[in-house]
């Protein structure tokens, strides 16, 4: 009697290399990177609405805005020098992706900025390159070249 053996792939072997397939393909599509890269927008919108609150925070005390992030507070009354007003604060966003600076500052107006960390993934991001937040409450974002973008503000 000669006995045959049909080699080949099972059904159940199949599914699990399509599930594992499908796993990867959603998980390095780039619809689910821009989802991420939209999410994570959200630390550096926290940390500039944080800087916002502290920014007035100091003002009341100090009788102008702070021009400079970090880490002591000076306030010195009368001075011109920009260096004479820091607010003590971390320049980097709660979660790490973003940089945080003072743009401009005066005694009656200034403007933050969050930048993308160059080493995060987040770099990558160039529709929403930079996000702004200015003393009454104005909300900006430009992409890597400079140029307004309306999305990044968005939910």
């Amino acid at each position: 009697m000669v006995s045959s053996k049909i080699s080949g792939f099972t059904l159940l072997e199949l599914v699990i290399v399509m599930v594992i397939v499908g796993g990867y393909m959603l998980f390095h599509s780039p619809a689910h990177e821009k989802y991420l890269m939209r999410t994570k927008r959200v630390d550096a919108k926290k940390a500039l609405v944080n800087l916002w609150h502290e920014q007035e925070v100091y003002q009341q005390t100090c009788g102008r805005y702070a021009a400079i992030i970090a880490a002591n507070t000076t306030c010195v009354t009368g001075s011109t020098k920009e260096s004479d007003f820091t607010l003590k604060a971390s320049n980097i966003s709660p979660k790490g992706y973003y940089q945080l600076s003072v743009v401009s500052a005066t005694a009656t107006t200034y403007t933050l900025q969050a930048v993308p960390m160059a080493d995060k993934q987040q770099a990558k991001d160039i529709n929403c390159a930079k996000l702004t937040l200015d003393n009454v409450g104005t909300k900006q974002s430009f992409n890597h070249q400079n140029q307004p973008t309306a999305e990044c503000w968005q939910k």
